[in-house]
């Protein structure tokens, strides 16, 4: 069991990564956003905090569940996510059928989903 949690969080890093370098190569999708949003893997109980600079580049990148100061979590299990991003399910399939859970505004997820969907 210690070795499947190990590779899922081993997973979930490398889709954060995955993440990050999307959101910069197309930072003027989210230009002077600077805001701070969360990812949760809930089958590890691990989260990231992600904060975009006002030039839409990732600032910093913090390991904690903190919703407090995010203006969106999204909420998934490590292969939904790595799904996901690998085009194998939609994000709207994903959340119509529970595996992810989206909290903020939509004009929040819109400018999220511009930048690594």
């Amino acid at each position: 069991m210690k070795k499947l949690t190990e590779s899922k969080q081993k997973q979930a890093e490398e889709l954060v990564k995955t993440i990050v370098e999307k959101i910069n190569a197309n930072s003027e999708k989210i230009k002077d956003w600077n805001q701070t949003f969360q990812i949760v893997f809930k089958d590890i109980n691990v989260g990231y905090l992600i904060k975009i600079s006002m030039n839409g580049k990732v600032e910093k990148v913090e390991k904690e569940i903190a919703q407090k100061e995010s203006v969106a979590t999204i909420t998934s299990e490590t292969d939904t996510l790595q799904n996901i991003l690998d085009g194998v399910i939609s994000p709207l399939s994903a959340m119509f059928n529970g595996q992810l859970q989206i909290e903020g505004s939509i004009d929040t997820l819109f400018k999220l989903g511009a930048a690594f969907l």
